[in-house]
């Protein structure tokens, strides 16, 4: 069955400037920064994404996402550098970030294309932010997922899109007593940013993305890597990480009233319960691909 298509071109200037809606001080890193300090940057910055530049902070090199960095420290060879040293992960920390660069294109938008082309390019790329350039290809601003769901919490617009109709249900769950090991392969292989965690079929508390940063910057950590011993690191419990208590939000919920808790939280996604029972998730990136907005 179809899902339902949110209409935010009934309260939302879709063919507005882009810049207006994003941000105009993005996270950034000159390329040639220590990894070890672009991390602890983002967990500072609570940003999941940094913008990798030149010297001048002006033209973009490359992006930095920390599912990037979940896929570096799962396999060891997102760089040349790291298939040398796949074991020495603290000479990694010590390497400019620009070797966790993965080669792909960085998709760049000019700041006064309208919204609308903006949510269509990340809805065909499949992409939660894009960069925002001057016509001098400068960098001036982004716009994320995140931006733009959390316009539908500023609505008084009566949408009848409810949580239920655009959440994604059968949701891929760890338990406690998994592994930090264990995460990394579910995030990497799934390609989800945040993962609920379940055990005897109760909701006990969920981790994402940046939990994972925060935790592979921690002094101990850090140390473990630096005398080479990996193991601990990876086999800590799920339950040493995890956020509790959840928060959540019930199927019949309005998608307005969803995105007002998504932005009072500043949290890109909720876990969806019903009785008691995890039936579902949605977040930021749903609900912007429920935005197929009408261009007329």
């Amino acid at each position: 069955m179809r899902k339902p298509r949110i209409e935010v071109e009934k309260f939302i200037n879709v063919k507005g400037k882009i810049m207006f809606f994003g941000e105009k001080k993005p996270l950034t890193a000159i390329e040639t920064t220590k990894v070890l300090d672009v991390f602890k940057l983002m967990k500072k910055r609570d940003k999941r994404l940094v913008i990798l530049t030149d010297q001048d902070k002006y033209h973009i090199k490359g992006i930095i996402a920390t599912s990037d960095i979940c896929h570096f420290l799962l396999k060891g060879e997102s760089c040349e550098y790291c298939s040398k040293f796949p074991s020495h992960y603290y000479q990694i920390y010590e390497q400019p970030i620009s070797v966790l660069a993965r080669a792909r294109p960085v998709i760049k938008l000019h700041h006064e294309t309208p919204l609308f082309i903006g949510v269509h390019i990340m809805n065909e790329q499949n992409i939660g932010m894009l960069p925002l350039i001057d016509k001098d290809s400068d960098l001036i601003g982004i716009i994320t997922e995140r931006h733009i769901a959390f316009l539908l919490a500023d609505t008084k617009q009566n949408l009848e899109v409810k949580v239920k109709d655009i959440m994604t249900p059968n949701v891929i769950t760890c338990t406690p007593s998994q592994t930090i090991g264990d995460a990394l392969h579910i995030i990497c292989e799934k390609g989800f940013r945040r993962i609920p965690v379940v055990e005897n079929g109760n909701l006990v508390g969920y981790f994402t993305v940046k939990d994972l940063l925060r935790y592979f910057i921690q002094d101990g950590v850090v140390k473990l890597f630096q005398d080479h011993n990996v193991d601990p690191i990876f086999h800590e419990k799920l339950n040493s990480i995890m956020v509790r208590p959840v928060i959540t939000i019930d199927p019949e919920a309005a998608i307005t009233q969803c995105a007002s808790v998504l932005k009072k939280k500043s949290i890109g996604g909720l876990p969806v319960v019903e009785d008691d029972k995890l039936v579902g998730i949605i977040t930021e990136h749903d609900i912007v691909r429920a935005m197929a907005i009408s261009q007329s």
